[in-house]
Parts: structure tokens; sequence; C-alpha cells
């Protein structure tokens, strides 16, 4: 499961990433993640295919699951020590909070939050759709359950503002991937 200084004994870290501006650089994540000792897979929803970039993925080697898998095969990994979903957008948060695990993606985010696994989100939402109630109730229930929010433009512990409309790309872009995996940094691979 990759290359670098990662052994079969080291933590395991699943990157779930969805449909926005973000999952462009989950190979960045790949890249800090293994750095820090991680063994790393990325988890896909379906709208998150068209946003990665497949080519640095491949060049680094690195699971890419995306559908469940078949009856009566194997599984593909091992379970996750941490979670990071980043993006979250407003759709898969509000699913993981309500325990609808519809998709690979959100089964993988329910079992993982279920388990109590670490779990780092980076809500990345317009303005418009943070106003609907539904979302207060979701990171609140999110954080009750002992998920991470970090802020996508601070890297900030919390995330109390969403992103303005038309932002994204340029958040994206400044986003630097530690932010996210500082708070499992080594809690879970020590507790």
């Amino acid at each position: 499961m990759g290359r670098d200084n990662v052994t079969d004994v080291s933590p395991v870290l699943y990157l779930v990433v969805t449909g926005a501006p973000l999952t462009r650089h989950v190979h960045h994540a790949v890249e800090s993640g293994r750095a820090q000792g991680w063994r790393v897979a990325v988890v896909a929803t379906d709208a998150a295919l068209a946003w990665m970039d497949h080519d640095e993925l491949e060049r680094l080697d690195v699971p890419v699951l995306n559908e469940h898998r078949q009856p009566d095969t194997a599984k593909r990994l091992p379970r996750p020590d941490a979670v990071v979903l980043a993006p979250g957008t407003f759709n898969t948060i509000n699913k993981l909070a309500a325990g609808i695990a519809d998709t690979y993606a959100l089964s993988v985010l329910c079992e993982s939050l279920g388990a109590r696994r670490h779990m780092v989100i980076v809500p990345f939402v317009s303005q418009s759709l943070a106003g609907h109630p539904a979302w207060t109730r979701s990171l609140a229930t999110l954080r009750r359950a002992g998920a991470f929010l970090v802020d996508p433009r601070s890297g900030r512990l919390g995330f109390e503002e969403a992103l303005e409309s038309g932002t994204g790309d340029a958040v994206a872009d400044a986003f630097r991937w530690d932010w996210a995996l500082a708070p499992i940094r080594f809690e879970a691979r020590y507790t």
C-alpha cells in the first residue's frame, strides 16, 4: 500500500475526497501523509473522480477506491487508524452526520465514525448552503462524535464560517495538507 518510508506496521490513513476543488490536490495529501509515516489510501466519491489528478496518484502508486468490493472477494485495505474527509461537501457532511451510508465513501466514513477512529473533516461549503438549518446540526453532531473540524482557509481547529461563493479554487490552492493531518499526527499512532 504505497512506498517511501512506510512499513506494513505503519498506521493507516484513509483520505476521503468529494467533488470540490480541494480534491485536485489530494496527491499532496498522500505525499504529506507518507512523509509522516502513514500508509495512505484514497477513497473517492463518484463526484470526486472528475476532480482528481489521476496521473499523480498513479505515479504515487496509491490505492484509490470508489466502489464496494464484490461478494466473496478479500478486503482491499487494512482498517484505518485515522480518516481525513477533505473536502467535506454539504451533501457528504450532512449524510455522515445522519448516518446515511449509501455510497462506498459514506460507508467508510460512517463505519469509521461509529468505530471511533480518529477523524478530521475539512468542510468545503458555500455560505448559501451553510445557511441551511441542517448544516449547523450536522457539524454539532460530528463534533460530539469526536471529529476534528479544520478550517480550510487557516488550518485552525473549528469551523465557524463557510466559504464565500467563487473562492473555492483560491482556497484549495492555498490549502496546506499538513493542516488536515495535524490533529491526528500523533494521536492515531500512540493511543
